[in-house]
């Protein structure tokens, strides 16, 4: 009985410490939809938005992704960044690397995947004030198997 109890009290504590791994009260600022994956023989497919950010905020990056394919299927998003106009920088996101998923499904058929998550990547700081201009790219292999039918970026904050 005390073992069952103390499993328990583990697993509750287990699910308030990962809740608490994202802050309460964010609210979508942004969403990037590429549509479609960027090839290297340079067709672009570039999502965009300026947002006006206030210094010293944490940001949060979500995935909210619906795909299927056969085989291997590596997707990133490639996220650059511009405040004031100028270069500040680039990262790459893999939206399969989530936390706290939510609405997540998952199926095979064959060797045909389908998959459906919407997920915390993570944080992103924000550390001076100013005109910010996301620009986020799909990348992942050309593949005739692969069906994208939603591939977002969410940005999120606090309003």
């Amino acid at each position: 009985m005390k073992n069952g109890l103390r499993l328990s009290l583990l697993g509750i504590l287990i699910v308030l410490m990962l809740s608490a791994c994202h802050e309460k009260g964010m609210t979508e600022l942004s969403r990037f939809s590429p549509h479609n994956l960027t090839s290297p023989q340079g067709e672009f497919f570039i999502a965009e938005d300026s947002l006006r950010l206030e210094a010293n905020q944490t940001l949060e990056l979500w995935s909210d992704m619906d795909y299927s394919y056969s085989g291997d299927q590596n997707l990133l998003f490639r996220v650059v960044i511009f405040v004031d106009g100028e270069y500040l920088r680039e990262f790459y996101i893999n939206p399969s690397s989530t936390e706290n998923r939510e609405r997540e499904s998952r199926s095979q058929d064959g060797d045909r995947i389908s998959e459906s998550y919407y997920g915390l990547n993570g944080p992103i700081e924000i550390q001076k004030a100013g005109d910010y201009n996301f620009k986020v790219l799909l990348m992942g292999q050309k593949d005739p198997s692969l069906e994208i039918r939603k591939a977002d970026l969410v940005l999120k904050g606090k309003k």
